[in-house]
């Protein structure tokens, strides 16, 4: 397995890693050291091997991937794997460039409505291509299996009273969950912050504000902020009114999965504009509306939520039927023929 550095990419890795190993297979995943996926294989019990990879310096991200390519050569020829599965991310191209090299078959999966360049500098290495998007699997313009897009692991079983009971709110006022994906976002943070007491006036909000952007500065009885939300975001799905949302593929399928209302932010800045792709299939699908962060201020924030808020049940019975849960036994099946030829 191999897909790092944001949640999109490490979190349905994990979900497949463990639904093999409950299949009986081994499984290695190789991604960045101190990264996502090394914290959450800890976490989960999957083997991991890590290479050095830098952020922050264009040369030395070069040279990380140069590093790490002699890395995964050496890690694949130990571990002799049956197959490679990539969710994609620049970490993962080492690992894709070893399988070719050793010839181990590749399949890739990219979860975004507008494939990322990973991707498509990938895909002609691949042994199959899967996406989450039809519109993906069109702009590939290779054979591709639209699969549907993968949840996070241990997902289904949400408990609302769980819930409320964890972040001690209670069921007077409609809760409001507020996240700017596994890493946060600054600018939505601000919004949020600035509108934290109109909000706590007529809702329960946990606002996930991503690791090291909390503000202890704003507070309020009914207004709860967390770093990063796991295993517990399937408990505050299963008790929130409105979510609040940038639109990376991987969100808006857990969102749908749990059909509940949305109002989705795109990051602006995201390659080819992906998020924008992705809120505006997923407005076709019903449940949610889109709002762009250009202009945006807090006083039209609040507005739209209390709008949406007042139609929730409305949103709620909009949503299309969802088939995503369908995913991962596509993606298991796919994965389990290649490393069985």
């Amino acid at each position: 397995m191999t897909g790092s550095l944001t949640g999109g990419h490490v979190m349905p890795c994990i979900t497949i890693a463990l639904a093999l190993q409950e299949r009986g297979h081994r499984i290695l995943y190789i991604g960045a050291d101190d990264e996502l996926e090394a914290k959450m294989c800890r976490e989960h019990s999957v083997d991991f091997a890590g290479f050095r990879y830098c952020r922050h310096s264009f040369l030395r991200r070069r040279l990380s991937l140069l590093g790490g390519i002699v890395v995964a050569l050496a890690t694949l020829r130990k571990y002799r794997p049956d197959a490679v599965f990539s969710k994609g991310s620049l970490v993962s191209i080492p690992v894709v460039f070893a399988a070719k090299i050793l010839g181990v078959p590749v399949i890739l999966h990219e979860s975004d409505a507008v494939p990322g360049s990973e991707t498509r500098l990938l895909a002609r290495y691949c042994d199959q291509l899967c996406s989450g998007f039809q519109e993906a699997a069109d702009r590939l313009r290779r054979p591709c299996i639209v699969t549907g897009n993968v949840p996070r692991p241990n997902f289904s079983g949400g408990d609302k009273h769980h819930c409320l009971r964890n972040y001690g709110i209670g069921e007077t006022k409609p809760v409001l969950f507020v996240t700017g994906g596994s890493q946060g976002a600054d600018s939505l943070n601000r919004l949020v912050f600035r509108i934290a007491g109109a909000l706590t006036r007529r809702y329960y909000v946990i606002h996930q504000c991503g690791v090291g952007k909390v503000d202890k500065g704003v507070s309020g009885h009914d207004y709860v902020q967390v770093e990063f939300v796991d295993d517990e975001i399937r408990h505050i799905y299963a008790a929130t009114d409105l979510v609040v949302s940038r639109a990376g593929a991987t969100a808006i399928a857990e969102i749908s999965m749990y059909r509940v209302p949305a109002l989705y932010i795109p990051y602006p800045w995201a390659e080819g504009d992906h998020q924008r792709y992705n809120a505006s299939i997923a407005a076709t699908r019903g449940g949610c509306e889109v709002l762009s962060q250009e202009g945006l201020t807090p006083e039209r924030l609040l507005l739209q939520i209390n709008e949406m808020m007042a139609r929730r049940l409305t949103y709620r019975a909009s949503y299309a039927t969802c088939d995503q849960a369908e995913a991962l036994p596509r993606l298991l099946d796919i994965i389990e023929r290649y490393a069985a030829s």
